[in-house]
């Protein structure tokens, strides 16, 4: 009987199913070839966009970089050389990606290839473009076997260090062009050593976490030139200033602090189920982070008129982002990881004529940290 009620329960869902509405089109019917054919294309234009992205991202961070070099090296020892392009081998793509890459790259199994030519730098003028194979650097050849190339990257790295950049002593690269073998003769240079990362990724976000620099595709779309430019130089100062090993010091100091609070109550006979250790590092992590912002928009300013950048858009601009966001954040918040718009623009007005009084002066454009940022790093260190 049961199965029986079973039975008809079914015929009669199949009966109701034949009355629901469907399109009034025939769903046409593809190869499973076509549709690789169609995604292949899919994924060529893919890269084809990301690396114009990339591009765009790049050429404007190189200069950034390479003008503040001094202050990296001198504020974070982080300094560099660079030759003013970048390299790809063809398995640094996913597998479903590479025979787009191969296309879009000149790619083949185990070349090293030309990626990113960076706009101003000798390497542009002396005709490198992307696509071109490199066959030796500074009389290094470039190795076939992928089991060769941490070998080739550190005996690389050596023969850097001998070369004399200071003096702009050129570099001998051996191309490939297609049929043609070619040397072009580059003048390295020192740079800040942060990579950029550029992350395919539709939020407005940009971070720096002491080694790199991160920017979304999402920001990078939705911002001119000389704000983007901004925003690098604002993330390169959190890197330049110790930020981030800054705050990690501060929470792990939190934590102890925390924990001996817990503790101590304990032995009061109360029991505070940890709210000591948990809140100690977020308020002391609160308390500094908005003058961190604050510090990161001081140095920026100060990286990004180094790097050849006009200050005369540069608040306006800032205030226009504000607006366009979130007006919630012109309000005073004292739970906020960042100051208040309002706030946050006046600092930078000031610095802005710091800076123009500098330039106006003929004084070196470096940023004015005083005593307050050696009292904190001391402060930290002895934790």
């Amino acid at each position: 009987m049961k199965r029986f009620s079973y039975t008809i329960a079914v015929c009669i869902l199949c009966f109701l199913a034949t009355a629901c509405v469907g399109p009034q089109i025939e769903r046409k019917n593809f190869t499973k070839a076509q549709i690789n054919a169609e995604a292949e294309k899919q994924r060529l234009a893919f890269l084809k966009r990301i690396h114009e992205e990339e591009a765009r991202l790049y050429n404007l961070s190189a200069p950034i970089l390479a003008k503040n070099q001094d202050i990296c090296n001198e504020l974070a020892d982080k300094k560099a050389f660079a030759m003013g392009f970048q390299t790809i081998r063809l398995n640094k793509f996913p597998t479903e990606y590479r025979r787009a890459a191969k296309e879009v790259y000149s790619l083949t199994k185990d070349n090293l290839v030309v990626r990113h030519v960076f706009d101003g730098f000798d390497a542009q003028k002396q005709g490198l473009r992307k696509g071109d194979e490199i066959l030796a650097i500074a009389g290094i050849d470039v190795p076939n076997q992928p089991s060769d190339w941490e070998a080739f990257d550190k005996k690389l790295k050596e023969r850097m260090n001998e070369i004399d950049i200071q003096a702009q002593e050129k570099v001998a690269i051996v191309i490939r062009r297609g049929d043609t073998t070619a040397v072009r003769r580059i003048t390295p240079y020192f740079t800040c050593n942060y990579s950029i990362n550029y992350y395919v990724k539709d939020s407005k976000n940009a971070y720096a976490d002491g080694k790199k620099i991160a920017i979304y595709r999402g920001l990078l779309e939705s911002l001119e030139d000389e704000v983007l430019a901004m925003v690098i130089a604002h993330e390169l100062a959190h890197n330049v200033m110790g930020h981030v090993e800054a705050t990690m010091k501060n929470i792990r100091l939190g934590q102890f602090l925390g924990t001996i609070m817990d503790v101590f109550s304990l032995t009061q006979g109360i029991e505070t189920g940890g709210y000591w250790s948990d809140k100690t590092p977020q308020y002391i992590d609160l308390h500094y982070s908005q003058d961190f912002e604050v510090e990161a928009d001081y140095v920026g300013l100060y990286l990004y008129a180094r790097s050849g950048y006009s200050l005369d858009r540069a608040v306006d601009t800032w205030r226009q982002m504000a607006v366009a966001t979130n007006l919630e954040d012109l309000v005073p918040d004292p739970k906020s990881t960042h100051p208040s718009t309002a706030e946050r623009f006046l600092q930078m007005e000031a610095a802005i004529e710091e800076i123009r009084e500098k330039q106006k002066n003929g004084e070196p454009l470096k940023p004015e940290l005083g005593d307050i940022s050696e009292i904190i790093e001391d402060i930290s260190e002895e934790f």
